[in-house]
Parts: structure tokens; sequence; C-alpha cells
């Protein structure tokens, strides 16, 4: 389990009986924050990533639902592809989703419509 935060001025964490405090202020628009935790649920570790930014989002199409937090796999230029939802939304499978940038083997997808507001969760 993950999540991606974006730039933010300041990021609040809580992780048991504290909370933690991130500045994030000075993440450049292809970085992003990532938190990676254990079959638990707990924090095991923040990762700063750089993504490789497309200039317009590309047309994709969900061939599994992609839960928030969680990996699925979208239909992309002619091949299958790895991916997670940049926002805390569900996409379900046969979704429209646009590609908006990519880390490694791994697309990050929004929807691609408006219709996605009544899926959040």
């Amino acid at each position: 389990m993950f999540r991606f935060f974006k730039t933010l001025d300041s990021l609040f964490y809580p992780v048991g009986d504290r909370l933690f405090v991130l500045d994030v202020s000075r993440l450049q628009e292809n970085e992003r924050l990532q938190f990676k935790y254990d079959h638990n649920k707990k924090l095991v570790a923040i990762q700063k990533i750089k993504l490789s930014s497309f200039e317009e989002p590309m047309e994709a199409i969900a061939e599994t639902d992609i839960l928030p937090g969680a990996f699925g796999r979208v239909f992309y230029q002619g091949r299958s592809w790895k991916a997670c939802c940049e926002e805390q939304i569900k996409i379900t499978k046969e979704q429209p989703v646009l590609v908006t940038a990519k880390h490694e083997l791994t697309l990050l997808v929004i929807p691609a419509d408006n219709s996605y507001q009544s899926s959040r969760l």
C-alpha cells in the first residue's frame, strides 16, 4: 500500500501518538512523496521520487479496478501497464483514464471525465 502526495506547503501525517509535519513546498512539479506501508498498514518508508511527465495527458482504459493506495492495470499504447491513481479515488474496470506521468514502469493516472466524483471514497 502506498500514497503519493503532490506539492503543498506542508503535510501533516499522524504516526501513532505523534504528528509529523513535512515541508513539501520545495518539491518540483515532477516530484512526489511516496509513502510505503507494510501489510499491517504501518508506515515503513517515505521516499521522494521523480516522475517523467507528459506534455499533455494521454488517454488509456482501465483493465482492472484501481483502488486508492493500490495498483491496477491500464491499456495504453497497445500494451498493458501497471498503474495507480494520483488521487484517492476508485477507478473502475473499463473506465477511461488519462496518463499524467510515469515512474519507472508504473503509470500515474486520473479519471478522464468528471463522473468520477461519485467514486470518491
